[in-house]
């Protein structure tokens, strides 16, 4: 698996009463200050939330400060340069700051501010990571078809990158045939990955460790847990109002 996927909880009136009102200001003006205001909140969360921040694909709040510097002129952003500014007192141009924004923003504000982190369920799962997917489609073509093929149908999410929200007919679908799935022997499913390892390198091909991909096979989660993960993300995801799954693919 080359391409990573994540399903990731979020709160609903956070992305289109927020984000989205923020990013289409700043197309059509160009005007910076809705997107600034979700950036400091999510710093803020970061910085707070110990849940939020262990959890966040970006973990690091002053990162989250760097693009308020960006978006209020007080750091340069010039991909052309380098990021180095071509002259004293040179400003980041609207294209270049538009292509950052689009970039890295949208998406920074998505996961700091629109996530609903919670001490119950794990709300960002990396699904790729780890044996889980391979362990389901043994048990069932449904699940190849589902995270593989064209079983999960998303509707784009608007602004933010390689993102999809999942309908709520999919993920009742996959719940149920999650629930059925045996409980796996964690051992055994271990002993694959070090199997499969261990015949590459007897091989004498030259083999490239995909450090997070192979190793959380080995000594990541277990599937088992990985397992249930998943279903407490989808079950809340189905049961609370205001809460939905996004697919991310990166």
């Amino acid at each position: 698996m080359s391409v990573d996927t994540n399903f990731e909880l979020y709160t609903v009136s956070a992305y289109h009463d927020r984000l989205i009102p923020a990013a289409r200001k700043f197309e059509a003006t160009g005007d910076t200050s809705g997107l600034c205001q979700l950036l400091a909140e999510g710093k803020e969360r970061l910085a707070r939330d110990p849940i939020a921040k262990a959890e966040a694909l970006f973990k690091d709040p002053e990162g989250l400060q760097n693009s308020i510097d960006i978006l209020e002129g007080r750091e340069f952003y010039g991909p052309g340069s380098n990021h180095i500014p071509p002259h004293p007192g040179a400003k980041t141009t609207p294209e270049d700051l538009k292509i950052y924004v689009r970039f890295s923003v949208y998406d920074e504000i998505f996961d700091s501010t629109c996530i609903a982190y919670n001490p119950s369920v794990r709300a960002n799962q990396i699904l790729t990571r780890g044996r889980l997917l391979w362990y389901l489609y043994e048990q069932s073509s449904f699940f190849e078809m589902a995270f593989a093929g064209s079983g999960l149908h998303g509707t784009q999410l608007e602004y933010v990158n390689d993102g999809e929200a999942l309908s709520t007919k999919d993920l009742a679908d996959l719940l149920d045939h999650l629930l059925v799935v045996p409980p796996p022997d964690d051992e055994a499913e271990r002993g694959k990955e070090r199997k499969k390892l261990e015949a590459v390198q007897k091989s004498g091909k030259r083999f490239i460790l995909r450090s997070e991909v192979d190793l959380m096979a080995i000594y990541g989660d277990p599937v088992s847990k990985q397992l249930e993960d998943l279903k407490k993300l989808i079950k809340r995801g189905l049961s609370q109002p205001g809460l939905a799954i996004a697919q991310f693919f990166g």
